[in-house]
């Protein structure tokens, strides 16, 4: 009875520490999510309340051009090198 008892506690600690890491890592994502979320809202806030477009139209182009840069372009490579 004590080794089906002790079997049964064993499992049941298993099970739960399997369930609370799921949820954990659940939890990781969906902070991950909500910065993600705030951030998109706080871009559409910025969006829907200026009138003047440009800088939010400059500051994206200026980002997009520097992932495209850092994607094609090592940091060794020289701006002669830049264009073909």
């Amino acid at each position: 009875s004590k080794l089906v008892s002790g079997s049964l506690d064993d499992a049941q600690e298993q099970v739960e520490s399997y369930f609370f890491g799921m949820r954990k890592t659940l939890f990781d994502y969906d902070v991950v999510l909500s910065s993600q979320r705030e951030a998109w809202y706080a871009n559409r806030r910025e969006i829907l309340t200026n009138e003047d477009m440009s800088p939010v139209m400059i500051r994206c182009a200026e980002s997009m051009m520097d992932d495209i840069l850092e994607t094609h372009l090592s940091p060794q490579t020289s701006r002669e090198r830049w264009l073909p």
